[in-house]
């Protein structure tokens, strides 16, 4: 199977110390299989991190650099994962850097 959808969601401006939560919820059963991160400023990844929750259940724990997210990683993460109907997929992104940063993901969707 293919990709059936990509789905973008931008944080917008995070100031340095900041955060900023994302939620997706599809109108249809999804799989997710690739999130792909991009530093709108070509900015540091490494002092941006992530949490990322399936309705209640953590993936990261607790969170993760969005580095590992990065569009053009040499070994990008692959997930399998069930993405039901009217389910919050959220981020909670965190600015650590000393400036701001601005992150798009795009959630890759079979």
């Amino acid at each position: 199977m293919g990709i059936n959808r990509v789905v973008k969601l931008d944080t917008e401006t995070i100031p340095a110390g900041q955060f900023k939560d994302l939620k997706y919820s599809p109108e249809v059963d999804l799989t997710l299989k690739q999130i792909q991160a991009v530093e709108v400023a070509a900015g540091d990844y490494v002092n941006v991190f992530t949490t990322l929750y399936l309705a209640d259940n953590p993936i990261f724990r607790p969170d993760a650099a969005i580095a590992i997210l990065k569009f053009d990683h040499p070994n990008p993460l692959n997930f399998d994962l069930r993405h039901s109907k009217g389910v919050d997929l959220s981020f909670r992104v965190t600015n650590t850097a000393t400036a701001a940063r601005r992150v798009i993901f795009h959630l890759i969707y079979e």
